[in-house]
């Protein structure tokens, strides 16, 4: 299909993996701990009580999933022209060559762009159950990948898109599934708070 061609779906796999370290490392987070108070004979409930949330990981997923796609569809767009000129394309550069071809107008690029945006924006706004800061991860995921290839940002024409993928896609998007996956009592911190305490032991695990 010409929309699955357009929205490059061969690219999408990387943001299931980057939001699946965030739960990955939340797991084993709470498994050390676990074992941390075993030894130290200290009860922990929030430990104890980890679950990972299903239907958050999924809204969590299909979020990311949006605003990945949103990207590909507005870079189609905004790079018709530098794509055009480009006479040796590669996987990886020039495009999906679904616009130079002429198979669809330009315009189709720039309209699915906004539609998932608007979906996106309503996954931020409407999913239950996380925190105000869980949401504002989210809006800022939204963002960067807007202004990826859009104005006013146009990060990538400013020589910063690969600063862009790594700040979304390395830190963002895992930071979002931890808070996306946790379910935690009442009593506990919240979700967000969680998170970023845990990137010091992500990059220790990872490291």
């Amino acid at each position: 299909m010409l929309f699955l061609e357009l929205g490059r779906v061969r690219f999408l796999v990387y943001s299931p993996i980057a939001f699946a370290v965030g739960v990955t490392c939340a797991t084993i987070s709470s498994n050390i701990d676990n074992i941390d108070n075993h030894h130290s004979n200290i009860a922990n409930p929030a430990a104890a009580d980890f679950t990972i949330s299903v239907p958050l990981f999924v809204l969590g997923q299909l979020f990311v999933s949006c605003t990945h796609m949103l990207t590909h569809f507005f870079n189609e767009y905004y790079d018709y022209e530098a794509d055009q000129l480009h006479e040796f394309p590669s996987p990886w550069t020039g495009g999906s060559r679904v616009l130079v071809s002429g198979r669809v107008l330009p315009m189709t690029s720039f309209y699915l762009g906004c539609a998932l945006s608007v979906v996106s924006l309503g996954l931020c706004a409407g999913i239950p159950g996380v925190d105000a800061g869980t949401r504002l991860i989210m809006l800022v995921i939204l963002i960067f990948s807007i202004g990826y290839s859009a104005p006013p940002l146009k990060l990538i024409a400013r020589g910063l898109g690969e600063a862009d993928v790594m700040l979304v896609l390395n830190l963002l998007v895992p930071l979002l599934d931890t808070c996306c996956s946790e379910t935690r009592r009442t009593t506990d911190p919240p979700p967000v708070f969680c998170g970023v305490s845990s990137l010091p032991r992500w990059w220790s695990l990872c490291g």
